[in-house]
């Protein structure tokens, strides 16, 4: 991630949420990291990430946050493969349970993130498109 340009805030929540994933989601850690890797070369998809990223600074009310859950849903659904998903929680009797708390991790230090997550799983939804 540094050498994407990441900052070290960002590097090392994204160090403590892989340490939660593969605590709460052994099964299907690799396949998951093996998805966020797949996007590592697309530049496109690396700004994606890093606006991701700069919005969970913003407040949930942001108007910014819906217009970037747009663009954002639209890279996915243009783009399926770059979707990371975390099926190795969907035959896991607290699966639910589980992936709550990895949506809201970090939500206190970047509170704009649950809102963007949310809408852009919503979106992907809607455009059919898997998201577990």
């Amino acid at each position: 991630m540094p050498a994407l340009g990441f900052a070290a805030q960002d590097v090392t929540t994204a160090r403590e949420a892989l340490i939660l994933v593969r605590a709460l989601m052994p099964e299907g850690f690799e396949e998951y990291l093996a998805q966020i890797e797949h996007g590592l070369d697309d530049p496109k998809h690396v700004a994606i990430v890093k606006l991701t990223w700069a919005a969970g600074s913003w407040d949930p009310d942001d108007p910014r946050i819906e217009e970037l859950a747009a663009e954002v849903a639209e890279h996915f659904i243009a783009d399926p493969s770059l979707l990371p998903t975390l099926s190795g929680l969907q035959d896991r009797e607290d699966g639910r349970t589980r992936k709550e708390l990895l949506t809201r991790h970090g939500e206190d230090e970047r509170p704009g993130w649950t809102r963007l997550t949310t809408l852009i799983e919503q979106k992907v939804r809607a455009a059919g498109i898997d998201v577990r």
